[in-house]
């Protein structure tokens, strides 16, 4: 009895009202349908009629609003992806930063546990930071697990130097590529498409906190020397961090620096991708689908099938297949005039 009662209460109140009005519905359909197939006085041929010209004025109707709403929804997608493509320009500036920072020998304080460990030995090269660190945190299991294991065991591992330069490259290049990498400063081509990136990439950078780790190891430990970056390659960076907020001009490059972006880029960049990214890859809305399905339907039913009955011949079950057409139509009426209200708050409702 308890789980019955447990039952009941985890069903929306509203599904047990769609599913009576939909019980209502089919009733009346059946109604219907048997008074038609049993009234002789009923001139079907009449009523079919009045069906093709009224479904072909409501298809008309909303065929036009269809395309409206659509030619909207696409303008906003367009504003939105431009919205996307900035974004991306701004988080592949971070990248070209981290890029100069995992570029050069003699940078990083250990060579051996950073660069040289995870650059030159051909277990460690494809290994992922998300990989690396999802295996740390949860039951995910990845291609490179044996490597993972096997890098961990390594005499020349480290969890500050080795985990610190992963976190970083991982980011600047898709190490799962095995084009060379350092073949253009630009990084156009790695997780992005189309000017943007795309949003598998971007969940399993918010799902680690990968720049919140970044800014993890160089808050807590010394891993660079940045006075040993050359001054042409501090301009760079410097250009970079320019172009992703005018805050960061005239900024010494030092810890102090990629912190406070990798901080923006946790808190603000990525999470504002995320969510611009997954309102693009939206197909049609409840609201559209249920229009194009009243299309379809009115069509089909209210439009091409009266229309064959019409214009056919006598046969066996042509009365039945009049008065089935007519009770659909019927049903359908009444369904749209049951979801008429809802149809418009959902359209005028935004948030």
């Amino acid at each position: 009895m308890n789980k019955l009662i447990r039952i009941y209460k985890s069903i929306k109140f509203e599904r047990i009202i769609d599913f009576l009005l939909y019980l209502i519905i089919i009733q009346i359909g059946i109604f219907c349908y048997v008074l038609l197939i049993n009234n002789d006085r009923v001139e079907l041929n009449g009523i079919l009629e009045i069906v093709l010209t009224v479904n072909g004025l409501f298809s008309a109707i909303l065929i036009t609003y269809f395309f409206s709403n659509i030619s909207w929804a696409k303008s906003l997608k367009l504003e939105k992806y431009k919205e996307a493509e900035l974004l991306s320009q701004k988080i592949t500036n971070y990248r070209r930063i981290l890029n100069k920072l995992t570029q050069y020998y003699n940078v990083w304080i250990n060579d051996v546990q950073s660069k040289s460990l995870l650059e030159h030995n051909d277990n460690y090269k494809r290994i992922t930071y998300y990989e690396f660190r999802m295996s740390g945190i949860s039951d995910y299991i990845s291609e490179s697990e044996e490597n993972i294991e096997r890098l961990r065991d390594d005499i020349n591992y480290s969890d500050v130097y080795t985990d610190a330069y992963l976190a970083i490259v991982s980011l600047v290049h898709d190490r799962k590529n095995d084009r060379l990498y350092y073949s253009s400063n630009d990084l156009y081509g790695d997780f992005e498409r189309k000017g943007i990136y795309t949003l598998p990439f971007v969940e399993q950078v918010i799902e680690i906190d990968h720049c919140s780790m970044i800014w993890n190891f160089f808050d807590r430990y010394d891993i660079l020397h940045f006075n040993r970056i050359s001054m042409e390659n501090q301009d760079y960076i410097k250009n970079c961090a320019k172009k992703i907020n005018i805050k960061y001009n005239n900024r010494s490059v030092d810890a102090n620096l990629i912190k406070e972006i990798s901080d923006d880029m946790n808190e603000y960049y990525f999470p504002e991708l995320h969510s611009l990214l997954v309102f693009l890859a939206k197909g049609l809305s409840k609201l559209d689908n249920l229009i194009y399905l009243l299309i379809l339907f009115s069509l089909i039913i209210g439009v091409v099938s009266p229309l064959i009955c019409l214009i056919s011949i006598d046969f066996r079950f042509l009365t039945e297949a009049k008065c089935c057409i007519i009770t659909l139509n019927i049903c359908a009426l009444i369904y749209f005039i049951i979801n008429f209200h809802s149809m418009i708050v959902k359209e005028i409702k935004w948030i």
